[in-house]
């Protein structure tokens, strides 16, 4: 076996535990319907590499917000208070 076979083989191994990974990581996530998850799975067989990355990114759990949030500019407000006379 020369050092090229042993690096294909080795390369191959770790691309099949990363499919297998994401496989799993999809199948875990609430995020697919049965029908999903298995064009999912057929992505991630078809394209190793970059099927499984995509998995993985969409299955992620914490997903950043790219807006503020919006600002209460109305903090200092008592819900009990009014400047509305109904007594007048």
């Amino acid at each position: 076996m020369t050092w090229v076979t042993l690096a294909l083989l080795t390369l191959g191994t770790a691309i099949v535990c990363f499919d297998a990974y994401a496989i799993r990581k999809a199948y875990l996530s609430e995020l697919y319907e049965p029908i999903q998850f298995w064009a999912q799975t057929l992505f991630i067989l078809l394209v190793p590499l970059l099927g499984a990355l995509l998995a993985i990114y969409l299955c992620r759990d914490r997903i950043p917000l790219f807006q503020k949030p919006p600002e209460d500019g109305v903090r200092d407000i008592d819900g009990t208070c009014s400047n509305i006379d109904y007594h007048g």
